[in-house]
């Protein structure tokens, strides 16, 4: 072992994913119910918004950490997946039951299509602001739970939906629903505009 350490303040901390980037730096993200311990001061938000927010933590290689950053709002919010680009951007993944401070201006999709709605939210390597963020979902429950970049920076995402819109376009693979829960998978270019999305599933509960 090289080394290791506990992250977390006086409530519930949970770590959900890791990755490394180009500089050997060592990303953890997950939600966090604690208003200590968790973000520095120059992060992107240095507070607990309420119940369960998202966290980024920033180590190098030595286990130092570079910094941290709560992400949410006064709702529940849980982070899945974590991945990074070449020029060491961070990308982030999963569900939030929050309507404010999730998407940014001229993102995607900036206003929740329900009561639980997936996100992908980009950070840069200094973590002391947000690139862009945007909501992924309808008007039922949906979630991000895992992302992959191409080495052009085109990323894709995929997770599970319970929504009958704001997932697939038009001519895709799957352009509708097979049952009340499918699995879905979309593609955003390196701005994060949408490219395209799909459905995968059939009559029955479908997952990624």
């Amino acid at each position: 072992r090289k080394w290791s350490t506990y992250y977390g303040g006086t409530l519930h901390d949970i770590a959900a994913a890791v990755c490394t980037d180009n500089s050997g730096r060592v990303m953890m993200w997950g939600h966090s119910e604690s208003s200590t311990g968790i973000a520095t001061t120059n992060a992107y938000q240095n507070f607990n918004a309420g119940q369960f927010d998202v966290f980024v933590a920033v180590f190098d290689s030595l286990g130092v950490r570079q910094w941290g950053t709560y992400y949410g709002d006064t709702q529940t919010e849980e982070g899945l997946a974590i991945t990074t680009d070449a020029s060491n951007n961070i990308f982030v993944g999963g569900f939030s039951l929050s309507t404010f401070n999730i998407a940014t201006n001229n993102s995607h999709q900036q206003t929740s299509g329900g009561q639980q709605d997936g996100f992908i939210a980009k950070f840069p390597p200094s973590g002391n602001s947000l690139s862009w963020a945007t909501y992924y979902g309808g008007g039922g429950n949906d979630q991000c739970t895992t992302l992959k970049l191409t080495s052009n920076g085109t990323l894709f995402a995929a997770g599970t939906t319970a929504s009958s819109t704001n997932i697939s376009t038009n001519g895709s693979y799957q352009p509708s629903m097979g049952s009340a829960d499918d699995a879905f998978l979309v593609r955003f270019d390196a701005a994060g505009v949408r490219q395209w999305g799909t459905y995968v599933g059939g009559n029955d509960v479908d997952y990624i």
